[in-house]
């Protein structure tokens, strides 16, 4: 089962020119971009992924691990703040 915001071993599904999907059982496929491919993976190889969600609610994975997250606590440097938050 995929849990959005944590680490995750995700079997691999398919070989794509634009990435790697990914089995997220009763989620459905996660994509793992091609620019997140360091090395040619094959089927049922088990990559471990972050799950997010982006902007269009579609789930995508990546196998950089990120400073915190869901249920973590971090220190972060803020970079730029507006109306829309803090970044």
């Amino acid at each position: 089962m995929v849990q959005i915001g944590k680490m995750n071993r995700l079997p691999v599904k398919g070989l794509h020119v634009y990435g790697i999907h990914l089995d997220g059982g009763r989620w459905g496929d996660v994509l793992l971009r091609g620019k997140d491919v360091v090395k040619r993976y094959q089927p049922g190889e088990l990559l471990e992924v972050f799950v997010f969600v982006d902007r269009e609610q579609r789930l995508l994975a990546t196998l950089q691990k990120p400073l915190a997250m869901v249920g973590d606590f971090g220190v972060l440097r803020v970079v730029s703040s507006g109306t829309a938050g803090a970044f």
